[in-house]
């Protein structure tokens, strides 16, 4: 059985956390984030600062931590590959800031308006909630002990995200996908990811995901 490697101690006394203490203000409420605070997320212990601290601090330098994205544009006609219409490496920043910018790339190149009568309504080309909840599944449940990005391969009508590592100990995909695992690879990641409101406590809504494409 893998433990989970975000609890492990580092060296580096130097991490800030702008990022996670503006969403932690805007959402749960705190006035800022503290040492206390710092600890009761389990980012800080015996005077260190873990591996997920690192994943969540603004100078967060720790190698193959980002989230690779590719976005491919219609086959090209008449031969069996697709244009590449954009490509960003999101890294060395919070693992939270990596989760929302990838959320605004949804958003630019899924949503999108259309008129009704008088109305112009907001629609989206794959669901939008399903898409958050794979992104936020993805993040809490890779090893990051692992040397690779998450991978995320957007295209018209799907969307492929491809997590470094197997599933957890004694996860079934049959069952991840179901929705019906409680294991947990990074507990310290999906507790602040809950208060938060990114994922639920329980199975990440991984039933909902199964429109967007497959997770690998």
């Amino acid at each position: 059985m893998r433990n989970d490697t975000s609890t492990i101690k580092i060296e580096n006394e130097k991490l800030e956390f702008k990022f996670l203490e503006q969403k932690m203000k805007e959402i749960v409420g705190i006035e800022e984030l503290n040492l206390d605070i710092l600890k009761t997320l389990n980012l800080y212990e015996n005077k260190k600062f873990t591996i997920a601290a690192e994943l969540f601090a603004d100078n967060n330098n720790r190698k193959f931590s980002g989230i690779d994205i590719v976005v491919l544009g219609e086959n090209i006609a008449g031969k069996n590959r697709n244009r590449i219409l954009f490509r960003k490496n999101i890294e060395k920043k919070s693992i939270l800031e990596q989760y929302f910018e990838v959320i605004s790339i949804f958003e630019r190149g899924y949503e999108y308006e259309e008129i009704e009568g008088a109305e112009c309504i907001k629609k989206e080309k794959i669901s939008k909630e399903a898409f958050k909840e794979s992104v936020a599944s993805a993040i809490v449940h890779r090893l990051w002990d692992i040397n690779a990005n998450i991978k995320i391969i957007m295209s018209n009508d799907k969307i492929e995200i491809i997590l470094p590592g197997n599933l957890s100990s004694g996860m079934s995909e049959d069952e991840y996908m179901r929705g019906y695992a409680s294991t947990l690879t990074n507990p310290i990641i999906a507790n602040i990811f809950y208060r938060l409101g990114i994922i639920e406590k329980f199975g990440i809504g991984i039933k909902k995901n199964m429109n967007i494409g497959k997770i690998l």
